[in-house]
């Protein structure tokens, strides 16, 4: 009824002679404000549209700016084989968050929060929990997944919403990690790969390069290999700036050398002590080799990371620049590059 009283002052306004459109829009505001109770109810009908727009709107924004955020990190860490999937969103009337794979999507259903750095959260860790690692990470030992997933999901956002870091630290870390000392450990170590540089780099390059060996090994197996994996790469955080540490892990499966460019009394000698290293770490059935090294040697880096191309051409898997740094020591930029044997 009230919808058509409308409909009818407009059409009248646009189409008819003005004394006329005045005489009956004068009528028919008095039979509306008559009825009062009646244009009340129009009146929340109307409100409760405009919200429900409002809402499905915001609703959308947000789903935008999330996946938008999403795609961002994995576009900047190179980080397409860590988490494949696309993000998509179903929202629901519910106090529950859940999600699904579907494809080579990951659906996240949900509730819409107006605080968007818990929006942020709540969709980041539905995210991880199924586009995380997906071909590999139901053989990782649950401590470890765990552990790895909070590192992935401070990384995300830390640099994509800096704000949500105080929900993210003040409840999802402690609700995740409890009482657990192992998992406390473990994670502390996992973080502290994560400053070097070398968590995505190397340990979870590592796990995606032996994915199909993992498989075939059984949990404790497993657990051991890629634990120790971590405890040798957490080595270089405690290292002293020109202190001498094992640069060759051989386990069982993880067989990898790091190769450090540049140290300054090296630079002299140029780029072939690095190319005969990394010639001599495949010689002695080392699987993976990566060359790195900071800032101040940036372009001498770039000098070896090219010699080794030449030579090594058929194993130069990938280069990337990251952040790096150990102990309390602001990070400093950072090349690596990946050789496959």
């Amino acid at each position: 009824m009230e919808a058509g009283v409308i409909d009818t002052l407009l059409q009248l306004i646009v189409e008819q002679p003005s004394w006329l459109a005045f005489g009956v829009v004068a009528i028919l505001l008095y039979i509306v404000f008559m009825n009062p109770i009646r244009v009340m109810h129009f009146h929340a009908l109307l409100a409760g549209l405009f919200e429900k727009l409002a809402t499905r709107a915001a609703r959308h924004t947000v789903a935008a700016d999330i996946r938008s955020k999403v795609d961002s990190y994995v576009n900047d860490h190179h980080a397409e084989d860590i988490l494949p999937y696309k993000l998509r969103f179903k929202w629901v009337a519910t106090d529950n968050v859940e999600s699904y794979t579907e494809k080579s999507d990951v659906f996240v259903v949900m509730d819409y929060k107006r605080n968007n750095d818990r929006n942020f959260v709540n969709a980041i860790r539905e995210y991880t929990d199924k586009g995380f690692l997906p071909d590999i990470r139901h053989d990782i030992p649950s401590k470890i997944l765990t552990a790895a997933e909070l590192v992935i999901q401070e990384k995300i956002i830390r640099s994509q919403r800096h704000g949500a870091l105080s929900i993210f630290f003040d409840e999802v870390v402690p609700s995740q990690i409890g009482k657990d000392e192992e998992l406390k450990a473990f994670h502390s170590t996992l973080n502290r790969i994560n400053m070097l540089g070398f968590f995505d780099n190397v340990w979870l390059n590592e796990i995606l390069q032996s994915a199909d060996v993992l498989r075939s090994m059984d949990h404790d197996e497993r657990y051991k290999e890629i634990y120790d994996l971590a405890v040798f790469l957490e080595t270089f955080w405690e290292r002293e700036t020109g202190e001498d540490i094992p640069l060759k892990h051989m386990g069982h499966v993880f067989k990898l050398n790091v190769v450090l460019v540049a140290k300054s009394d090296k630079v002299a000698q140029g780029s072939d002590l690095y190319t005969w290293r990394v010639k001599s770490a495949f010689a002695n059935k080392t699987k993976s080799v990566y060359v790195t090294g900071i800032r101040h040697n940036y372009d001498f880096i770039s000098e070896v990371i090219k010699s080794i191309k030449n030579i090594f051409p058929e194993k130069l898997v990938w280069v990337r620049t990251y952040k790096s740094h150990r102990r309390l020591k602001k990070p400093q930029d950072a090349k690596i590059a990946f050789l496959r044997y």
